[in-house]
């Protein structure tokens, strides 16, 4: 270690102080593999050159890539074995969604200097108007459907309290439990079918502003049948048959065999994927304009007393959001593990338990699966034509990639260039994505966005998911959300990031438990700035952790509020690095931060907290 070397005493030089059931998750399993073993490299099976793409300007290549994949997808579902579908050198035009819907493919360039896919329109142009372009899907993505605790397979019920650290659950049958298998542990916010009653929070209505934006988020009768389904079935925004009732929407499988008839093609499923989601992001960003520029705080919101969402935020002790605008009856927890031995009326798992479990929460074990598994975007660079972002919520579409329910996939070594929205990802567990540089050929922020500085909205977003890594990014250009958080998301982490300013967004709606560690802010003006619906409770719930979060050259303040320190960002959170020398280890006693500022002259180590809980995992293991 230097000289200057300064450890912390929540974890030590190599973990030797470190208690997972205290203050500091346990975050290594985040990524690909649960940190267990290495992205593969399967061998080149396919071409895409093979299937018809021809890498000439003005020619669009999107079927060709598309029947190249399909080919790959209907080998490896035959063989079970990896296959890459490789994309030679050139650039070659993409004009639709080209996605990969299963698992063990891998889309790969032949490098970033050497293979680009150009894509000179946005979704606009090619799927409609949406007003959720602006935070949903990309022309490149990988998509499958894996279960919640809602529509999954019931394999055992906890029945017993457990605590945040252990590696015991204690259930109600342990007969479809095997040792050496993968399970999911999930919570929601209401209990359903076959588990214990527990209240369930009260409706605070429907407001009409909601009806409208909710009836309207599609163009495309197909996708706004399948949004409007999710808003009322999946989310709960509003109860079942409100949108039928105001505007006519018909099912999807209604607005789909109407498009069918009149000879329109089947949309990607990726689209349809996002259309899942839209409602739910939608939902959080719709009063975020409005909730950054009011003058005093909306009236606190609170959940039910001993529910999972006030656990989630200290027991109340910051506003726990509105309980019917916090996706009702949605995971708040999903833990997918491996179960180590088993006894009677208990299993042991392979990872200490980030909260507590209690029965009256209703915790299921669940299949751990996906439709999609093993599979990847690597080695290319994806450019679009050069367009304006004119506002903060640009629906022009230019969105380059996004994974949707994928378990252990990855997206890596990628060049993204003058894209309003870089790397979407949501509802997925172990994805990796690394080594991706976010960048601009131009100033593309006009009006207000000029004004603010930034070129696009969201750069690198996470939601609706655990245990997902982002790390060795590069955003050269000021988005208006650099790193975001967003809508149940826990359990992941930002690791080893550098841009020009960047700010760390938490964007409300039940995040928790995500780390955000060795990051280079740059410029260090707005590294707290975060955005999301005021009525979504407070930026993120309890053990949020920023180890070693910098900018060089400057000390950095902690999130203010009023010119004070905004005390009521989240509850139990952990501050660690260099900070002003305002920034004292009793700030936020009352909402319990850990605030460990190392002083001027000094260096964290070990600088990145992730990576040394792998390698304190790695140590112990032998």
């Amino acid at each position: 270690m230097p000289s200057n070397a300064y450890t912390s005493p929540l974890f030590g030089v190599w973990g030797e102080r470190w208690d997972p059931a205290g203050r500091l998750t346990d975050w290594s399993p985040a990524g690909y593999g649960g940190g267990t073993r290495a992205i593969p490299d399967y061998p080149v099976a396919f071409n895409v050159s093979t299937y018809g793409a021809q890498g000439i300007p003005g020619i669009d290549d999107s079927a060709a890539f598309q029947r190249a994949i399909d080919a790959a997808m209907a080998s490896a579902k035959v063989t079970g074995k990896g296959v890459a579908v490789l994309i030679p050198p050139g650039t070659y035009e993409i004009q639709q969604i080209v996605e990969i819907s299963g698992s063990n493919v891998v889309l790969r360039g032949s490098g970033v200097g050497r293979t680009t896919l150009y894509i000179p329109v946005g979704l606009k142009a090619v799927y409609g108007n949406s007003t959720t372009w602006p935070f949903s899907t990309g022309f490149i993505g990988i998509d499958g459907t894996s279960r919640t605790s809602s529509n999954a397979k019931k394999l055992a019920w906890v029945n017993r309290r457990s605590w945040r650290g252990d590696r015991r659950i204690y259930v109600n049958d342990t007969s479809a439990l095997q040792a050496g298998q993968w399970y999911k542990l999930a919570i929601a916010q209401n209990p359903f079918p076959g588990g214990p009653t527990v209240a369930a929070a009260a409706s605070t209505g429907t407001s009409s502003t909601l009806i409208r934006s909710l009836t309207s988020m599609f163009s495309n009768p197909v996708l706004q049948a399948t949004a409007a389904a999710a808003a009322e079935n999946r989310w709960r925004i509003v109860p079942p048959g409100t949108l039928a009732a105001v505007a006519g929407t018909p099912t999807p499988a209604v607005a789909a065999a109407a498009a069918a008839a009149a000879g329109a093609k089947p949309l990607p499923s990726l689209l349809l994927k996002a259309a899942e989601y839209a409602p739910a992001l939608l939902y959080t960003h719709m009063l975020e304009d409005g909730a950054v520029q009011v003058a005093a705080r909306p009236t606190l919101a609170m959940a039910v007393d001993n529910t999972i969402d006030a656990y989630l935020y200290g027991d109340n002790m910051v506003d726990s959001g509105t309980p019917s605008e916090m996706f009702a009856g949605n995971d708040r927890l999903r833990f997918p593990f491996r179960v180590i031995a088993k006894g009677n009326g208990y299993i042991d798992i392979d990872r200490p338990l980030p909260i507590e479990l209690r029965p009256a929460w209703t915790p299921v074990i669940v299949p751990f699966a996906s439709t999609a598994t093993e599979s990847g975007l690597e080695h290319f660079t994806v450019q679009f034509k050069f367009d304006t972002y004119d506002e903060h919520l640009d629906a022009k579409g230019y969105n380059a990639m996004a994974v949707y329910e994928c378990n252990n996939c990855w997206v890596r070594n990628i060049n993204i260039i003058d894209a309003t929205n870089g790397i979407f990802l949501s509802g997925n567990e172990f994805v990796t994505v690394s080594d991706v540089n976010i960048n601009i050929t131009a100033a593309r922020g006009r009006g207000s966005m000029a004004t603010r500085g930034v070129h696009g909205h969201h750069a690198a977003m996470m939601s609706h998911g655990a245990y997902n890594l982002q790390t060795k990014l590069n955003i050269a250009a000021r988005y208006y959300h650099d790193l975001s958080v967003d809508a149940l998301l826990h359990l992941s982490v930002f690791s080893d990031i550098s841009g020009a300013d960047i700010n760390i967004d938490n964007h409300k709606g039940g995040v928790h438990n995500n780390l955000f560690t060795n990051i280079n802010t740059g410029a260090g003006t707005r590294p707290w700035q975060s955005g999301g619906d005021a009525a979504r409770g407070a930026d993120t719930g309890a053990n949020s952790t920023w180890w070693n979060v910098y900018a060089p050259g400057k000390q950095l303040g902690l999130p203010m509020y009023n010119k004070t320190v905004d005390c009521s960002t989240g509850p139990l959170l952990n501050w660690i690095g260099l900070f002003a020398s305002s920034v004292t280890n009793t700030t936020c006693a009352a909402t319990r931060w850990t605030v460990d500022n190392i002083g001027a002259g000094k260096s964290l180590h070990p600088p990145d907290l992730f990576k040394a809980m792998r390698t304190y995992w790695y140590l112990l293991s032998g």
